[in-house]
């Protein structure tokens, strides 16, 4: 029989943690450029806070706190690029942690796992070996030993003081997310991408300002209501707390309450519960 899984917990877990990580995607191919990360006024790049805020380059380049660049490159500047065009209906997902020693990321999920991607990941240029630890449902987790390619995003970040916070491929292009110390992390990584002719293409650049905004998609505002909605007991069963109690102590109507939970649970489920496709719903 399937475990139940306990909502109020999940959903407490999450807004109350720095667990999984959660950033935008794209369902639709970018064309490629060169790499030009925001750095005069007229950018046409996003640049916003962690609360979704527009943020201007010149408090970007000032800020003392962590910036995250949300990007995407063609499949052969990371790994297994010719996995993925040889199962482009596969979607490959890192495991979110920091390995104590050996391989950066050494650890991803699959979904849709089959004998044709184990058998395309072994041959791949780009792994050393890999192994499937862990089967659930359609998605797989592996073990991967990756070679040591030259000329790609993951030589980078082994050399580089710079935290993934996710990473997903499929088909053609991976997304990457980031987290880098400084702004000449970002400088280098621009000129790393032109030195080797990695095609680049910014989706969104940040700065981190607080360590728990930003997790998972949620939103200020979403993350408000839902601490204020679990503190009270709102999703406790049965309920301690009516909509129209978290609305009273939120200050808005029920209905914008109401909108704003089921936005932030919907965020919270696609980027803490799923393989791939993590989204962001609403602004508020």
């Amino acid at each position: 029989m399937e475990e139940m899984v306990d909502a109020s917990s999940c959903f407490r877990d999450a807004i109350h943690s720095r667990g999984r990580y959660a950033g935008l995607t794209s369902n639709n191919p970018r064309s490629a450029t060169r790499v030009t990360l925001p750095m005069t006024s007229d950018t046409n790049h996003t640049q916003q806070n962690s609360n979704g805020d527009s943020v201007s380059p010149d408090s970007i380049e000032a800020a003392d706190s962590k910036l995250v660049i949300e990007f995407t490159v063609p499949t052969d500047a990371f790994v297994l690029a010719e996995t993925l065009a040889a199962v482009p209906d596969h979607v490959v997902e890192f495991e979110q942690l920091v390995p104590s020693e050996g391989s950066p990321l050494p650890y991803l999920w699959v979904r849709g796992a089959s004998e044709a991607f184990e058998e395309a990941a072994a041959a791949d240029p780009t792994t050393d070996s890999i192994q499937r630890v862990a089967t659930f449902s359609e998605d797989a987790l592996y073990r991967v030993d990756w070679a040591a390619s030259s000329a790609n995003i993951l030589q980078w970040i082994r050399s580089r003081d710079a935290t993934v916070l996710q990473s997903e491929g499929q088909d053609h292009e991976w997304l990457l997310k980031l987290r880098v110390e400084s702004r000449e992390t970002l400088e280098d990584l621009r000129a790393y991408c032109n030195d080797h002719d990695i095609a680049f293409h910014v989706v969104r650049l940040y700065d981190l300002e607080e360590p728990k905004m930003g997790q998972f998609n949620v939103t200020a505002k979403q993350r408000e209501a839902l601490i204020t909605a679990e503190e009270l007991g709102h999703f406790e069963i049965p309920r301690d707390a009516t909509l129209e109690d978290v609305a009273a102590a939120l200050d808005i109507s029920p209905k914008a309450t109401s909108e704003r939970l089921r936005r932030g649970q919907t965020n919270l489920v696609n980027n803490t519960l799923t393989i791939g496709q993590p989204t962001g719903v609403g602004l508020g």
